[in-house]
């Protein structure tokens, strides 16, 4: 293996042998705090051109990762959770940072239509007349008094309160479309008796509430 500041060195590339070795090897290994402190020196006091940079960026540009290369990302990636510190530095690093107009259509975009984790085949409508319904809110009151206006998971009661449908409201109303075909969609939703179960809903607080919506996301992502 070519010697780091031999001249012979530039432009060498590692056999796939060595680079599996080199791998294999660095499993497990951690760098010491003292380290780490140095590489985040060398990172920070080093300085790169505007020409640097450019070609960086160039260098990157067009460049796609193979269905591979994503499928192990998100696997690697999965369940994984930033630190309270990394968070907040996030967070400071995006303060006064404007997105582009072309990035912001861009982020629009891909949270509309079937691309999107949030999408549930094309529900909104639907689910938007149902909860506006007589009947939805008349299931609702339902939830709320035999729960006596307490929220079931943290026990507080009054406040601002939701009524939670414990199998996803969304999966509801596909079963309802696939059950009765021949019917309008709303109106098969209406008749659709484990739509209106209460015993399929419970009174939650909207902070406990928006734990769940959070869950079922990431559960449905």
């Amino acid at each position: 293996m070519a010697k780091l500041g031999n001249k012979n060195a530039l432009g060498h590339k590692h056999t796939k042998e060595a680079i599996e070795k080199m791998r294999i090897k660095a499993i497990g290994r951690k760098h010491t705090p003292e380290t780490k402190q140095k590489l985040s020196k060398i990172h920070t006091d080093k300085k790169l051109s505007e020409e640097t940079k450019l070609k960086m960026g160039l260098a990157h540009k067009g460049y796609n990762h193979t269905e591979e290369a994503k499928l192990k990302c998100s696997i690697t990636n999965k369940g994984r959770k930033h630190t309270d510190i990394a968070r907040k530095n996030m967070s400071n690093a995006r303060i006064g940072h404007k997105a582009s107009l072309e990035t912001r259509l861009k982020m629009s975009k891909s949270h509309k239509g079937e691309k999107s984790y949030l999408w549930k085949g094309g529900i909104s409508n639907i689910t938007k007349r149902i909860r506006f319904s007589f009947q939805y809110k008349e299931w609702r009151q339902r939830i709320f008094f035999r729960d006596d206006f307490t929220c079931q998971d943290c026990k507080e009661k009054g406040g601002k309160l939701n009524a939670h449908h414990i199998k996803p409201f969304h999966i509801l109303i596909k079963e309802a479309k696939e059950a009765l075909p021949l019917f309008d969609l709303f109106q098969a939703c209406m008749v659709y008796s484990p739509l209106w179960d209460t015993n399929n809903g419970k009174t939650l607080c909207e902070k406990c509430h928006d734990k769940h919506k959070k869950e079922s996301r990431r559960w449905h992502a």
